[in-house]
């Protein structure tokens, strides 16, 4: 068993809808937006280029693309989520939900 930490994101239990901006670019939650922008916590998470965008791909090709599934790590492991992911998905959040951080256990356990 490992010692990591997990965020559980809202954006990944179902909790929060994604948000798409008037570029077409898909973001997992409307908070992320703003973070995504040049200084924001968000920043380095979110991948550059067109690779997350409606405009050059379908929903399907996105959620399914490999820039995808890396923002979705990211955003899920404490020591590389954003600390917006921190905030609002982690056990002090604040927002009554309960907690979100579980340890990972390894398939063979």
């Amino acid at each position: 068993m490992t010692d990591e930490i997990v965020i559980r994101p809202l954006c990944q239990v179902g909790e929060t809808e994604m948000y798409v901006d008037a570029n077409g670019d898909v973001y997992p939650c409307c908070w992320s937006v703003g973070e995504s922008r040049p200084g924001g916590s968000f920043e380095k998470a979110y991948p550059n280029g067109t690779d997350l965008n409606l405009n050059h791909h379908t929903i399907d090709e996105i959620l399914s693309s490999e820039a995808w599934t890396r923002l979705m790590f990211i955003v899920r492991t404490t020591s590389t989520a954003p600390s917006l992911c921190q905030r609002t998905c982690g056990a002090d959040n604040n927002q009554g939900r309960p907690t979100r951080i579980m340890k990972v256990i390894e398939p063979d356990e």
